[in-house]
């Protein structure tokens, strides 16, 4: 392969013509793996083919494919949402312990969940998924989406019920995040190390930002509701008006 530098290699088969703005694809994609975790722990080497054999020989399977250390890229998934969600399946399994991890902890629709939404892939935005799935009365319950057979099968053999796997999951993790944030997705990541179960640690986290953002409201509208009473701040100045998106 040749290296680009930055961890970035293309297939030596690629016209420079090709390969020319694959970089600026990957800068733009590790940005969007910052955005959702704050910042980012793994060096992946990212890998473009210049052909389907080529992808084909290394096991590449779909757009693009990771075997959670590192990303390969097929000559029809070369854009920032391809590249980022294979980043973002890399850098959960980097933050949780590797592969293995990943697929013994986590159900799948929130291993591909965060990695849709952290790819911004537009095809699976909410109008898209909404007039897939008729506003949600064919989407298959998330227990339905959780095991890799399952998802399998839901998905169909050529992706053709996409929406219904990765677009459903998408929406339950983009709902969730909104309410906790890269906050709660890195409270998460560290339950998970400390043997925390998923769905526990799942709920709780969301149901404490919750709580929390229920009594800023409420020192907000008391303090609204009493404009000349001397202020007591619930909360340190530094943490006052703190969003969770």
């Amino acid at each position: 392969m040749r290296s680009l530098g930055g961890g970035v290699y293309v297939d030596p088969a690629m016209p420079a013509e090709q390969f020319q703005g694959l970089k600026r694809v990957v800068e733009g994609a590790r940005r969007r793996v910052a955005l959702f975790y704050g910042a980012t722990s793994a060096s992946p080497n990212v890998v473009f083919c210049a052909s389907q054999d080529c992808y084909c020989d290394l096991g590449g399977i779909g757009l693009g494919f990771s075997d959670g250390a590192h990303v390969l890229i097929s000559p029809q998934g070369r854009r920032h949402a391809i590249v980022a969600h294979e980043l973002a399946h890399v850098e959960l399994a980097s933050r949780i312990g590797g592969l293995e991890r990943v697929l013994d902890l986590l159900p799948q629709w929130f291993d591909e969940g965060l990695a849709v939404l952290t790819s911004m892939a537009r095809e699976f935005d909410d109008e898209a998924w909404s007039e897939a799935t008729g506003e949600g009365a064919a989407a298959p319950a998330l227990s339905e989406i959780a095991a890799m057979n399952d998802w399998s099968r839901r998905t169909g053999p050529n992706g053709e019920h996409m929406q219904m796997t990765y677009g459903t999951a998408r929406r339950e993790v983009a709902r969730w995040f909104a309410v906790v944030g890269v906050d709660g997705l890195a409270d998460l990541l560290t339950a998970l190390e400390t043997r925390e179960p998923f769905a526990e640690a799942y709920a709780r986290i969301e149901r404490e930002h919750l709580n929390a953002a229920a009594q800023r409201n409420g020192v907000a509208t008391a303090s609204e509701e009493q404009p000349r009473q001397d202020p007591r701040p619930f909360a340190p100045e530094s943490l006052r008006g703190r969003a969770a998106w």
